[in-house]
């Protein structure tokens, strides 16, 4: 079992390029399966931590509210950014499943 540093490491070496998860498993004596894990959450990572710089830049732009409304906007901000999560939670897991799990609007019921 590898520690949090290591993973780091072997998730930026596989970042920078050139290496495939087999040459990186042989390397570091790692399963393709936990490289694939570390790697996703690491992606997920950076995809959350874009959408957070994101929402917080436009709610700078916006200026300062009165304390009430920032309260609301704060609430807000979260639970849009909880959404866009679960989305691409869900989006993710279509792509890795190969199942439609999103509602296709315009189908029939039977």
């Amino acid at each position: 079992m590898k520690n949090e540093t290591e993973k780091a490491t072997i998730v930026a070496e596989y970042f920078e390029g050139g290496v495939s998860y087999r040459e990186l498993g042989q390397k570091h004596g790692v399963s393709l399966g936990a490289l694939h894990n570390w790697i996703q959450e690491q992606e997920q990572k950076m995809n959350r931590e874009a959408l957070e710089a994101k929402a917080a830049a436009e709610v700078e732009k916006m200026g300062p509210m009165p304390t009430d409304i920032e309260a609301l906007q704060a609430e807000l901000y979260k639970t849009k950014l909880h959404n866009k999560l679960l989305e691409e939670v869900i989006k993710i897991a279509e792509e890795e499943l190969k199942l439609p799990i999103t509602k296709k609007y315009g189908t029939r019921q039977s």
